[in-house]
């Protein structure tokens, strides 16, 4: 269960920045195809949500709003939680839905466009930095 949870809380904003990349259609459509196994009636509903949401981030990025994505992070986060705690066998498809986007190579991807995003674990620090950033202990 708890494995189940967090890739829920990964997938959601990986996939806010995979829907500001090239090939966000890419993940759309997997998104898509992924729902419609287990709840075909909320495909629609769901395309219509991603294409939304790219338009958002769009919007947001051009104006410099980086709240915008962390709230479509958290929301994406709680689509893949009820997604996946009714249906824990598709979380290697989600996983390998995401890997397969991000190494999929897409011309002119700009890097620094794309939401970062960091976890640790046991004790250690995570720094994301739009720009330049000093670190002192």
């Amino acid at each position: 269960m708890e494995q189940v949870l967090e890739l829920a809380r990964t997938a959601g904003p990986a996939v806010t920045g995979m829907l500001l990349g090239t090939s966000w259609r890419r993940i759309r459509d997997g998104i898509v195809a992924l729902w419609q196994q287990v709840a075909p009636e909320q495909g629609e509903e769901i395309g219509a949500a991603l294409d939304t949401a790219h338009e958002l981030l769009v919007a947001a990025q051009a104006q410099g709003d980086e709240t915008t994505a962390t709230r479509t992070g958290r929301e994406w986060e709680q689509r893949f939680t009820w997604l996946l705690l009714q249906n824990p066998e598709l979380a290697d498809r989600l996983r390998a839905l995401l890997a397969a986007d991000r190494s999929a190579p897409s011309a002119g991807t700009v890097v620094s466009g794309e939401a970062q995003y960091g976890q640790a674990s046991g004790g250690g620090s995570v720094y994301n930095a739009r720009r330049d950033i000093t670190i002192t202990k």
